[in-house]
């Protein structure tokens, strides 16, 4: 996270916090696709 005042979107932004709940909603059932990926290479 860049300090304030850094030139970014704050923490208090609407945008930033927006981004981030966009960003980690995409990327949170990556990691579980890949672990069952994983998983089902095994059995198979």
């Amino acid at each position: 996270m860049p300090p304030p005042g850094a030139g970014v979107a704050t923490p208090e932004s609407p945008l930033f916090e927006h981004a981030t709940q966009a960003i980690a909603t995409i990327a949170a059932p990556i990691p579980l696709i890949h672990l069952a990926d994983l998983i089902y290479l095994r059995l198979v």
